[in-house]
């Protein structure tokens, strides 16, 4: 069924302050109640400035207060356990079906390459094969073309091998999904097989014959971008195609929308990590990690909404899945960053600057909106405040008007999901990263060092983990279940009930495990990208690590000219 406009969506936010037949405040009320409940104001406070008032409320009028808090935390239990399995479960997945065979790729490139051009560069710690500003993906500086005849099949097997999971089997997956398997069939089936050989093929041609050095200019440029096209086709034939006779405007509109927003995060997140690797200065690290990646997050998944509700999908109960584009090249961005950190002590404030957003994040979300639209309706309500002078405005959070209150459920249960998979995914994609790292010499963060030791990465590792994945899922789950059981039904998302729902059946879970291995898979190839392979020190041969390269451009980067 078609859902109307997401216009300025309201629902009850920390703003509104509960209050208690004596007219006192819900945390008022827990302040002057009875001893044991004064002893443990301190930690109401603490969690009053987090979730809000509603928990406090929960906690306060409930008339058997010990045995709900006793069932939230059985149920928070269950969750973060069914959470971790699923997680696992995909991490399993992704080592086999991603870090594994990406591993033993990069390993053999890196070998071909230095094997070619060894010593081409000698600096005082060693030998350094150093990129070029201008050269494009896998090949090297001093007019080193490419790796050999090994190096160059390999690379392009490599890259038809990432972008067949990303972006087209996750996307054709998610269509799958929301407008039925038989609407994929026939046509629409066989012009996505078409473009995507065509796409395959000029794709692989490029790395082969740009390292061979036999298309010339002209042949690499046409090679270069003459796979858009098919690309571009084969994707909006996933996304249109099976709308058939439904096929609008407002349905086309909105999905060139998400497939423009999907390119567009792309080519930022590739810019952001390029800069991530390169300098050496601990803020703009932080930075890119803590504050750019959470906004194109932001961003993209709120005009992804916004498309996904304008939308008239077959089965509209699994339109949640298409957010699992933008978060999945975000959650996998950020697990590569994490892992590059230069030392704990960045990652760990990274980590925690992350983590506050992320419980933020989750509680906006819970309440049926993005960052973005709370971010709009506030700055709608101080337009409002600032203008009128015959009543006062409306309060950004207030209750919505009747009419809106199935729209706003909606919202609440699609963003509830969202909630729940945004964990899994983040996890996932930590424990993919970290296999990687493991099975092949990587050290992002230093130009020409040796690949990071195993117990480093494992503690790069435990911090990522426990600080993305494992506390705000607790928390989230508890503080979900709590609050839930207190509101109005439908106004305020319930995961543990979101989890057990056919939202996150088999089918879907499927979907969201594949979308996350090939966003994780496709951004590996990113990452290497934009390393350079470094020998041994003591010979000059043999890939020691891929590690950082110089630069004369990026601030805090390594000069060129001083290595």
């Amino acid at each position: 069924m078609h859902r109307s406009p997401p216009s300025a969506i309201m629902v009850v936010d920390e703003g509104t302050a509960a209050e208690g037949g004596d007219g006192r405040t819900a945390l008022e009320a827990v302040n002057t109640s009875s001893p044991g409940r004064r002893a443990s104001s301190f930690l109401v406070r603490a969690a009053f400035s987090i979730v809000g008032n509603e928990v406090v409320e929960g906690l306060t009028t409930s008339t058997s207060a010990d045995e709900s808090k006793g069932t939230t935390v059985n149920d928070a239990c269950s969750y973060v356990q069914h959470s971790l399995l699923l997680t696992m479960s995909i991490a399993v997945a992704g080592v086999l079906l991603g870090s594994l065979p990406f591993s033993l790729v990069f390993n053999f490139i890196g070998e071909e390459m230095l094997r070619k051009s060894e010593a081409s560069n000698v600096t005082e710690s060693g030998y350094v094969i150093l990129r070029s500003e201008t050269t494009d993906p896998f090949t090297w500086s001093e007019g080193y073309a490419g790796g050999g005849p090994g190096a160059d099949l390999a690379a392009g097997c490599i890259a038809v091998y990432a972008m067949m999971g990303f972006p087209w089997l996750s996307v054709f997956a998610i269509s799958s999904r929301v407008n039925g398997w038989s609407a994929m069939h026939g046509k629409v089936l066989f012009v996505v097989v078409v473009c995507f050989l065509v796409h395959a093929s000029m794709l692989f041609l490029y790395f082969v014959m740009l390292g061979s050095d036999s298309a010339g200019p002209t042949g690499v440029a046409v090679l270069k971008f003459g796979w858009y096209p098919a690309l571009i086709v084969g994707i909006c034939t996933i996304l249109m195609g099976p709308f058939k006779d439904r096929l609008t405007l407002t349905n086309a509109k909105w999905m060139m929308m998400c497939l423009f927003v999907l390119m567009i995060s792309e080519y930022f997140i590739r810019t952001a990590l390029k800069v991530y690797f390169l300098s050496e200065l601990p803020t703009t690290r932080i930075v890119l990690r803590s504050v750019m990646l959470p906004l194109i997050k932001y961003v993209s998944l709120h005009l992804y909404l916004v498309a996904v509700e304008h939308v008239n999908f077959t089965h509209d109960e699994h339109s949640f899945l298409f957010l699992t584009l933008p978060m999945g090249l975000v959650v996998a961005t950020s697990s590569v960053m994490q892992l590059a950190a230069a030392n704990p002590t960045e990652a760990l404030v990274m980590q925690l600057i992350v983590m506050v957003g992320e419980l933020l994040e989750y509680r906006t979300y819970l309440r049926g909106k993005t960052h973005i639209q709370k971010w709009i309706d506030k700055a709608r309500w101080l337009l409002r405040q600032g203008t009128s002078t015959v009543a006062p405005a409306v309060a950004p959070d207030a209750k919505p008007e009747a009419a809106e209150a199935s729209h706003v459920r909606e919202r609440v249960h699609l963003l509830s999901g969202l909630a729940v998979m945004m964990g899994i995914m983040e996890g996932s994609a930590s424990v993919m990263t970290f296999a990687l790292f493991l099975m092949c010499p990587i050290n992002p963060s230093k130009v020409g060092a040796p690949a990071d030791k195993w117990d480093a990465l494992l503690v790069l590792w435990l911090i990522s983990f426990v600080f993305e994945v494992i506390v705000p899922e607790a928390v989230l789950a508890y503080f979900s279940r709590l609050i839930a059981r207190v509101r109005d039904a439908g106004t305020y998302g319930d995961v543990v009930a979101v989890v057990n729902s056919d939202m996150f059946g088999r089918e879907n879970s499927i979907v969201i495990g594949m979308v996350t291995i090939c966003a994780v898979s496709y951004m590996y190839r990113l990452m290497l990208q934009v390393l350079c392979p470094t020998p041994f020190e003591s010979t000059g041969e043999g890939l020691m690590a891929f590690s950082a390269c110089c630069s004369d451009e990026v601030e805090g980067a390594v000069p060129c000219d001083g290595v």
